[in-house]
C-alpha cells in the first residue's frame, strides 16, 4: 500500500507550492502558495484551519471541493479567511496570475 504524501514544488526564484495530498499531517516551512483540502471523509474544518495556520502560506486555493455547492464553498471560504491569514483565491487565478 502506498501512503499519502504531500509535495512541495520549488524552483529557484519562484514561489514554493505545497499540495498536501489527502492529509494534513505535513507542515513544511517557507511555503508561498498552499492547496487547502476542504472536503473529504478525513477532513474537518477545525483541523483544516489549524493546519492552514501552521503552514502559514500567504496565498492559498481550495482542492477537494468538488462535493461542495456554491453555498458550501462560501461557508468554507468565509471561515478560513476569517481565521487564517491567507489570500484565498480561486484555482484559475493561481494558474494564470500568481
Amino acid at each position: 500500500m502506498v501512503g499519502n504524501i504531500g509535495v512541495v514544488l520549488a524552483a529557484e526564484g519562484e514561489p514554493r507550492l505545497f499540495h498536501p495530498g489527502d492529509s494534513l499531517a505535513e507542515v513544511p516551512a517557507a511555503i508561498d502558495l498552499m492547496a487547502v483540502p476542504v472536503m473529504g471523509p478525513w477532513a474537518a474544518l477545525k483541523e483544516t484551519i489549524d493546519w492552514a495556520r501552521a503552514v502559514g502560506a500567504p496565498t492559498s486555493f481550495f482542492i477537494h471541493d468538488g462535493l461542495l455547492n456554491d453555498r458550501g464553498r462560501r461557508l468554507f471560504r468565509d471561515r478560513i479567511t476569517d481565521l487564517v491569514e491567507t489570500d484565498l483565491r480561486p484555482w484559475t487565478q493561481h494558474v494564470l496570475r500568481y
